[in-house]
This record gives structure tokens, sequence and C-alpha cells, in this order.
């Protein structure tokens, strides 16, 4: 029932992103259009805390949430209210359609002050990809394309996005494309 819902941010204690760094998260993989059998093997929101029950509903709850008309007020005022200074994208999750990636475009735009970021392999899906490339202008988002040996290079990289590799292994590693700045290396 959408009236017991109870969205959440996730608080800046989280281990590889440091103390400062806020996040908001949904369920992965069924939310990831663009994920490839790569990254769905090695999915790291599929393992460790992530799947305890308690962190599985807080992620349901979210994305329930976010397809409602109250995400965006509810979201801003969640930012104001923490005093949120940098903002990370779906640890968790990933933009699984149009008009929700249009509800962070509007966030964004409204919280010139917070700086955020995020990764995402959404930018295979033609009507996600068009907002993606609204977001990437914007100045106060640092976007990443996630690429890896199955997914290939976007057609099209737009100004503003990078493009974060993930590898394997050392092979795949080292044959990462140029254009990538980034290149995760899974260490299982």
């Amino acid at each position: 029932v959408l009236t017991d819902l109870k969205p959440a941010l996730s608080r800046p204690v989280n281990t590889k992103l440091g103390t400062n760094i806020w996040s908001w998260s949904i369920p992965a993989k069924e939310t990831c259009p663009g994920k490839t059998p790569t990254c769905e093997s090695v999915c790291y929101a599929d393992r460790g805390f992530y799947r305890m029950h308690n962190v599985q509903n807080r992620h349901e709850h979210n994305y329930r949430f976010s397809q409602t008309d109250a995400f965006v007020p509810w979201m801003n005022a969640a930012l104001a209210a923490n005093l949120v200074e940098i903002f990370r994208l779906h640890p968790a999750g990933d933009f699984f359609d149009a008009e929700y990636t249009a509800k962070w475009l509007s966030i964004i735009r409204q919280n010139k002050g917070i700086r955020f970021f995020g990764y995402t392999r959404s930018w295979s899906d033609p009507a996600i990809s068009r907002v993606l490339r609204r977001l990437a202008r914007l100045d106060n988002l640092r976007l990443w394309y996630s690429i890896d040996k199955d997914s290939g290079l976007p057609e099209h990289i737009p100004p503003g996005v990078r493009l974060a590799s993930m590898a394997l292994d050392d092979d795949q590693a080292n044959a990462a494309p140029k254009e990538a700045s980034l290149v995760f290396r899974n260490h299982p």
C-alpha cells in the first residue's frame, strides 16, 4: 500500500562512498534495462548487505515511491532537510524508464548547490537515453555511462558524459576501450 511507504535516502556512512555522500537506491536488476550478462553475473548490489531483508525492503519501498507524484517534492525536501552536499544516484538500481529519469532531471535542476553523480547502463534504452542527454548537460551532475564487453560502446557519447568500463579480469581491463576514463576491475 503506497500510504505505508517510507522512502529514505541512504545516510552517508557507506564504506565505499565515504561519510559525506548521501544516496538513493532501488532494487538492482529489475530496474536495470541496460544490464548485460557480464554486469548481471557480478552485480555487487546482489550480494553482501544488499541481500539483507531490511535493505531489500527499503529499496523496494523507494522504487514504488519513486513512481508516485510525491517523489520529486519529497526528494527536494529530504535533500534540503539533510543539508546534502554530494549525492550518489543508484548505488543499487538504475534509471528504469524515461519518466523516472525525467524526475531526476527536475530534482537535479532544482538543487544546483548539490553535486550529483552516477553511473548508468540505461543509455542503451532510446527513450531513457534522450533524457540522459539532457541530464548530462547539467553543471551539478557528473554522469558515467557504464560499459563492458557485452554492451559495447554507445553510438553517441554526449558532452559531459564519461565512460566507465567494467572488467572481470586483467585481459578485459587491458582491452578497455580508449574512450573509457575509468576501469572498474571486479575483485570477487
